[in-house]
Formats: structure tokens, sequence, C-alpha cells
């Protein structure tokens, strides 16, 4: 299935145009969680602007299969820094 993963703050989005080919919503958790540890730790020093945003995986017909709010990892890639 082709998932496509949006980073959003409910106002703005940061669409993700290209998508990802993932076998099952378990692949696509999985690739969720890595896309969002990485993000995380790059933007360590604008942590507080991202606080309110979340990485929302949405299928082929736009209907969001689940989001992962960046808040927790944030703080939690901050912590190991």
């Amino acid at each position: 299935m082709l998932c496509f993963f949006h980073l959003t703050d409910g106002q703005e989005v940061i669409a993700d145009e290209k998508g990802m080919m993932v076998r099952d919503l378990d692949q696509a958790r999985t690739q969720a969680m890595l896309a969002v540890n990485e993000f995380c730790a790059e933007a360590d020093d604008q942590s507080d602007e991202w606080g309110n945003w979340r990485l929302e995986v949405v299928n082929e017909a736009g209907e969001t299969l689940f989001a992962i709010p960046l808040s927790d990892h944030v703080r939690t890639a901050r912590r190991f820094i």
C-alpha cells in the first residue's frame, strides 16, 4: 500500500508528495517512527517550535491511518543530546 507521511500542526501542512510503498500498517508505523525520531534529532535547536506538530500517515484515498505527535519525541531527543 502507498502511504504518505505529512507533518502538520492542524493549520499548516508539510506534505509528503512522493509517499512510500509499505506492505502493511505495521511497516507504515515502523517507517513513521524512524522518520519522527530522525526528524526530532535533527530539529533539536528548534524543538519548541515543533511541539504542537504531528506526523500523519495517510493512504492513497487521503484517509488518515494514524498520527504520531512530535511532542513526546522532541522531549526524548533533547534528553539524549
